[in-house]
C-alpha cells in the first residue's frame, strides 16, 4: 500500500485506464465520497472530469473549484493504493467468475467503508481563513479504480483510490486538503481496510483467515504459492537490498524504478489461463482453491465486540510504553491491525475506540494541535505530575557548592579551558542549587568540564558518582571523569536504600559468609554530600527521571544533568530533560570544537535547527556528499571509500548506518572488502551464527560481559580465534579494546577472551546503527543516509561523531531525484514530549490570542 502525490499537468486517467486496454476490458471507475455526490459525480469516472478535477476545477470545467496558485503546478490529487495479502490475488486469480465478482464486491465496500466511515470523520482537514489558519474535517471527492496485476503480469489485486485536493466544508464551499493529515491517517486507513475486508470475505465467502503480524492471510493457501505470484515483490525487495532499511516512500520509488514496460494486448482469458497452468505446474489445483470457500461461520457481533474490546486497552499499554500521548489515529490502527484476522466492521471498532477515549476512567484528553486531538493515559499522567512536584521541590532544595577561588586553582591546573568552558566551570561548581543541568550541541567540550568539576567537587570533600541509562555511556564517562558509576536502574535502588534495605542487605551476607560464598559490602552514598553526574540526560525517560529525583531528593544529593535534547530521545515514554532545563536555568555551551573545519561545525549547526537543505549543500560542495542510483551501488561505493580514506587505526574510522540489517549488511561487505585486500585471512577464522570472524576483524559486543568490564556497544580488534571442536568446545575469541584515559593521558588496552557459546552477544563491528554510535567520537566517519529512521536527531548525532572527516553517502530511491525526500526526512523532528506539554502550549497560545484580541 502506497500514498503518492499527483501534479496537474498530466494525464493519470489514461494511465489508470491502460490496465483495462490492455486485457481487453471495459475501464471500470467509480466515484466515492460525500464531496462526489455533492458535485453530481456518481457511478463511472470519466475522463473530463477526472482531468478538470486534478486542475482544481470543477468537473465541468468552467471555474475553479478550489484557489489555485498563479505560476505554479498545481497540487492535484493524491493516489492512494490499498493493496489485499497476496493469498486473496492468488484466490481471485484461480477462482470462476462467481469467485471473482464476490471477492471485488468485498473490496470496493471495505474501501468505500474506510473513505465514508473513517477518512471523512475528522480524519482529513481542509485550510480555511487567511493563510489557511483554520482547520474544518472535510468529505472527499475521490475516484476508485480497481487493478488485479502487476507489471510483470502476476496476479495483484489492488485499488487506486486518487483523492483530489478539494475537501466538502461544512458551508459548502471546497478548500484544498491539508496533505499531513492524509499522510497521518492513512496508516490506520490501510489497517481498517483490511479489517473491514476481512470480515466481508468471512462474512460473504466463508473464507478461513491466517493471522500474520499486521494482517491476515486466506488459510489454506501455501507460503509457496505466494512466491510462486510475486516476481514483482522479490524484484522491488532485491532494489532496496535490505529489508526495512527504507521508508515506505522509498518501496514506492523502488516500485516505479524497477517496473516493466507497459504491455499491450495480452487478454485476460490469456492471462488466466497462464496463471492456471503455471499453478497446476506447482501442484497447486484450482479445485483445491474452490474448496477454501464456506470454511468458516461469521463470529457474532459481540464475538467481535469482545475481541475489539479487549484489544483496545492492550493496544493503548503497548503505545505508552513509548510514547506520552498518542493520536486518535495511532490507536485505530493498533487496534485493527490486533483483530485484522478475525475481521472487524469499521463502523463498530472506530465506535469502540471513540467510546474508550471518552472514558476518564482509562483515557486524560489533551489539547488538539494542529486539529489532531490527542490523548494520554492516567499513570502517564500521574507520573508526570510526580516528575513535576519533585522538580519544583528541588528548585528549592541545596547542593553541595564550592568556593570560587578554590574552583580557580583547577581551572588554572587546566590551560585547555577556553572562556565559555571557564564559566561553565564556575556555574555548575560554586552555584548551590540541588539540581543543574549542563546542555550543548556534540562537540562542545561538556565532557571536559565535567572532568575539571569532578575535581573542584573531590577537592572539597564531595563524593561524584557517575551514572547514566547504558552501561556504556557509564563506562565511558567514568573513564574520561575517573568517578566512579553504575547505571541508573542500579543507581536508583542505592540511593533510596532505607534501613529496613541495610539491614536485608547485612542478613543475606551472612547467609552467604555461612555457606562459604562471595559476599559484597553494601554501596553507600554520604548524605549531602554526594554529586550525581547524569550523562545523556536526554536519553532518560519520564519513569527513570521520577525515580531518580525522587532519590536525590531523598538522599539530599545534588544532580547534574549532561546532554542535548536535540539528539536522540528515550526509548521509553517522555522526554522530560528538555522540560526541566525551563525549571532549572541550564548552563550551556554553544562553541563547537570537535570538527576542525569551520563548515562543519556549521553545519553541525543547521542539522540541530532542521535546516537540513543549507547542511547537506555545504557537504555536497565539500565533496562529501555522494548519491547513487540504488542503495546497492550506493553502500558499495561507502565501502569503497571507506577502505581508500580510513586511518590506520580501524577504531578511528566507522561506518553508521540506521537499522540493524543494514548493519549486518555492511559489515559483510566491508569484511569482504577486507578479505579481497588481503588484510584479513578467512584460514585463521571461526564460525559463530550466521558471522565469520578472521584475526585483526573489528567486533561489537552486543551484550554485556561484566566480568571482563565489556558493555553492550563496545568495539574490539579480534587477536586470536580458536575454532570449535570436541576436545576445545565452542570456539572462542581473543580480543583486544583500547580506552583512553583522558585525564591521565594515556591509553588503557584490554584483553578477554569470549567463548561462542548460544548466549555470546557479539557481531562484525565495521559499521554501527546511529543509537550505538553515540557518544562516540572519531577521526573519520562514513555514513549511509535514508531510511525510516532518518530524521533531525539521528542526523545530528551521524554527522557529529567525526572530528576529521565525514562522508555521507544516499541513493534516489529513498533520497528522491532531487534528495527532496531526504532533506524532508532530516528536517522533521522526532523529539519527544510531556503530555503536560501539550497543555502548557495550548494555555500559552490561548494567552498570546487574548492578547492579540485585546
Amino acid at each position: 500500500m502506497s500514498i503518492a502525490p499527483l501534479r496537474s499537468g498530466g494525464d493519470y486517467h489514461d494511465y489508470l485506464a491502460h490496465e483495462s486496454r490492455m486485457l481487453g476490458q471495459e475501464f471500470v471507475g467509480y466515484w466515492c465520497g460525500a464531496g462526489a455526490t455533492a458535485l453530481g459525480l456518481e457511478g463511472r469516472v470519466r475522463q473530463e472530469p477526472f482531468n478538470n478535477l486534478m486542475a482544481g476545477l470543477y468537473p465541468h470545467g468552467r471555474q475553479f473549484l478550489v484557489q489555485v496558485q498563479a505560476g505554479r503546478r498545481h497540487q492535484g490529487a493524491w493516489d492512494t493504493v490499498y493493496t489485499v495479502p497476496k493469498t486473496l490475488s492468488i484466490a481471485h486469480a484461480l477462482g470462476d467468475v462467481e469467485t471473482r465478482e464476490a471477492i471485488d464486491d468485498c473490496r470496493l465496500k471495505a474501501l468505500s467503508s474506510t473513505l465514508t466511515t473513517f477518512l471523512e470523520r475528522g480524519a482529513v482537514f481542509a485550510r480555511r481563513g487567511a493563510g489557511g489558519e483554520r482547520l474544518e474535517p472535510a468529505k472527499l471527492v475521490a475516484a476508485v479504480v480497481p487493478h488485479q496485476t502487476s507489471r510483470a503480469l502476476q496476479p495483484h489485486l489492488h485499488l487506486h483510490c486518487v483523492v483530489f485536493n478539494a475537501g466538502l466544508c461544512e458551508d459548502g464551499s471546497f478548500r484544498t486538503i491539508r496533505s499531513e493529515d492524509l499522510y497521518r491517517s492513512f496508516s490506520a486507513a490501510r489497517a481498517l481496510f483490511l479489517t473491514e475486508l476481512g470480515f466481508l470475505l468471512t462474512e460473504n465467502l466463508g473464507y478461513r483467515l491466517r493471522p500474520e503480524r499486521t494482517w491476515w492471510e486466506i488459510d489454506g493457501i501455501s507460503q509457496e504459492a505466494v512466491k510462486l505470484f510475486s516476481r514483482r515483490a522479490e524484484e522491488i525487495d532485491r532494489t532496496i537490498v535490505v529489508h526495512g532499511a527504507a521508508t515506505a516512500r522509498a518501496k514506492e520509488r523502488a516500485s516505479r524504478l524497477t517496473r516493466p514496460e507497459l504491455v499491450e494486448d495480452v487478454p485476460i482469458v490469456d492471462l488466466r489461463q497462464g496463471w492456471i497452468e503455471t499453478a497446476a505446474q506447482a501442484g497447486i489445483l484450482r479445485v483445491q482453491v474452490f474448496g477454501l470457500r464456506n470454511r468458516a461461520e461469521p463470529l457474532p457481533s459481540r464475538t467481535i465486540g469482545d475481541a475489539v474490546n479487549r484489544a483496545i486497552p492492550l493496544a493503548t499499554e503497548k503505545i505508552t510504553e513509548h510514547e506520552s500521548h498518542f493520536g486518535r489515529h495511532y490507536l485505530i490502527r493498533r487496534v485493527a491491525e490486533s483483530v485484522c484476522a478475525i475481521g472487524a466492521p469499521i463502523e463498530p471498532l472506530t465506535a469502540l475506540v471513540g467510546s474508550y477515549l471518552g472514558d476518564d476512567k482509562h483515557i486524560v484528553p489533551l489539547p488538539a494541535p494542529e486539529g489532531a486531538p490527542q490523548y494520554t493515559t492516567p499513570a502517564i499522567w500521574k507520573n508526570e505530575e510526580k516528575l513535576l512536584r519533585l522538580a519544583a521541590d528541588l528548585q528549592h532544595a541545596s547542593g553541595p557548592a564550592v568556593r570560587a577561588k578554590a574552583v580557580e586553582r583547577i581551572a588554572r591546573a587546566r590551560p585547555l579551558l577556553d572562556g565559555e568552558q571557564l564559566r561553565a566551570l564556575q556555574a555548575l561548581t560554586t552555584s548551590p542549587l540541588a539540581v543543574q543541568c549542563l546542555a550543548g550541541l556534540p562537540g562542545t567540550g561538556k565532557t571536559r568540564v565535567l572532568e575539571a568539576a569532578v575535581a573542584a567537587w573531590a577537592k572539597a570533600g564531595f563524593t561524584v558518582v557517575g551514572t547514566a541509562v547504558s552501561g556504556r555511556a557509564v563506562r565511558e564517562l567514568c573513564d574520561v571523569t575517573g568517578v566512579p558509576g553504575m547505571t541508573l536502574a542500579r543507581l536508583t535502588p542505592v540511593l533510596s536504600r532505607s534501613v529496613t534495605d541495610q539491614v536485608k542487605h547485612h542478613g543475606r551476607q551472612l547467609g552467604r559468609a555461612a555457606l562459604k560464598k562471595k559476599t559484597w559490602p553494601i554501596e553507600k552514598l554520604g548524605r549531602g554530600k554526594t554529586v550525581i553526574l547524569v550523562d545523556e540526560a536526554g536519553t532518560v525517560a519520564t519513569r527513570q527521571m521520577t525515580h531518580l529525583l525522587r532519590a536525590a531528593k531523598r538522599a539530599g544529593a545534588k544532580l547534574v544533568l549532561v546532554g542535548d535534547e536535540r539528539q536522540l530521545p528515550p526509548v521509553e515514554a517522555g522526554s522530560p530533560f528538555a522540560y526541566l532545563q525551563k525549571l532549572f536555568k541550564p548552563v550551556e555551551l554553544v562553541d563547537i570544537k570537535r570538527q576542525g573545519s569551520a563548515w562543519m561545525r556549521r553545519a553541525i549547526r543547521q542539522f540541530a535547527e532542521g535546516d537540513s537543505m543549507s547542511a547537506l549543500s555545504q557537504y555536497a560542495a565539500a565533496g562529501c556528499l555522494h548519491v547513487s542510483e540504488t542503495p546497492e551501488s550506493s553502500m558499495r561505493e561507502l565501502i569503497r571509500d571507506w577502505m581508500q580514506h580510513r586511518p590506520p587505526a580501524l577504531e578511528e574510522a566507522l561506518i553508521i548506518v540506521g537499522t540493524n540489517e543494514e548493519a549486518q549488511y555492511m559489515n559483510d561487505l566491508a569484511q569482504a572488502a577486507r578479505i579481497e585486500a588481503g588484510e584479513v585471512s578467512t584460514k585463521r577464522s571461526v564460525k559463530h551464527g550466521d558471522a565469520r570472524f578472521c584475526v585483526k576483524d573489528r567486533l561489537l559486543f552486543t551484550k554485556n560481559v561484566h566480568s571482563a568490564g565489556i558493555y553492550n556497544g563496545d568495539f574490539a580488534t579480534v587477536e586470536a580465534v580458536t575454532p570449535a571442536g570436541f576436545l576445545r568446545g565452542p570456539g572462542s575469541l581473543t580480543v583486544r579494546l583500547v580506552r583512553m584515559h583522558k585525564h591521565l593521558g594515556r591509553l588503557r588496552p584490554i584483553r578477554a577472551t569470549l567463548w561462542l557459546t548460544d548466549e555470546a552477544g557479539v557481531s562484525l563491528g565495521y559499521a554501527s546503527t546511529v543509537h550505538k554510535a553515540q557518544a562516540r567520537t572519531v577521526e573519520r566517519a562514513f555514513i549511509l543516509l535514508g531510511g525510516w529512521l532518518q530524521n533531525r536527531e539521528t542526523s545530528l548525532v551521524q554527522f557529529s561523531r567525526a572530528s576529521h572527516m565525514t562522508r555521507a553517502y544516499a541513493d534516489t530511491i529513498t533520497a528522491g531525484e532531487d534528495l527532496s525526500e531526504l532533506v524532508w526526512q532530516m528536517a522533521r523532528s522526532r523529539r519527544k514530549q510531556l503530555a503536560h506539554e501539550l497543555v502548557e502550549r495550548q494555555e500559552l497560545s490561548e494567552q498570546l490570542n487574548q492578547k492579540v484580541s485585546i
